[in-house]
């Protein structure tokens, strides 16, 4: 006789439990999860594929500044980083290749507004470059190529 009180009363919580609505709190948590690790590995994943030296390289030739990168790689709390920068001078006999180039900001730093300065640097410079009319012809399509790109981000290029 003991066990059927039990059995009613297993029942009842039972039939309680059941009659409850599912909370959509663990499906909007494990989507919010979800989202945030997205977020944070956006970064990465788009280095990785090469989307951002692609990027990068399209930006800067558009703008009159002819450079490759062989890798781009930034973080939300890591430093930008480029590898195997070259610069295509309009002498084929010009050649200046830079090993590394690391800005000393992330990407969280940079986007944030808070610097207004930053520390690059660069590591193993080479450069090859001919004489033509007293001048290094690398050193004139350097300048060249940023006057393009200076003009290019003020505006003073664009037709009206």
């Amino acid at each position: 006789m003991d066990d059927v009180p039990t059995t009613k009363h297993r029942s009842t919580i039972t039939h309680r439990v059941a009659g409850r609505r599912k909370s959509p709190k663990p499906k909007l948590i494990l989507g919010l999860g979800m989202l945030g690790l997205a977020i944070l590995a956006a970064p990465w994943l788009l280095c990785e594929t090469g989307v951002t030296r692609s990027r990068l390289v399209s930006y800067l030739a558009d703008r009159g500044l002819p450079l490759d990168a062989k890798r781009v790689s930034i973080g939300w709390f890591s430093p930008l980083e480029i590898q195997g920068v070259q610069f295509s001078a309009d002498d084929p006999d010009s050649h200046l290749y830079i090993d590394r180039i690391a800005v000393g900001s992330s990407l969280f730093e940079l986007l944030s507004g808070k610097r207004n300065h930053f520390e690059i640097q660069i590591q193993s410079v080479e450069a090859r470059s001919l004489f033509k009319d007293g001048r290094l012809s690398l050193v004139e399509s350097l300048v060249s190529s940023i006057n393009t790109f200076n003009e290019f981000e003020s505006g003073d290029d664009e037709v009206s």
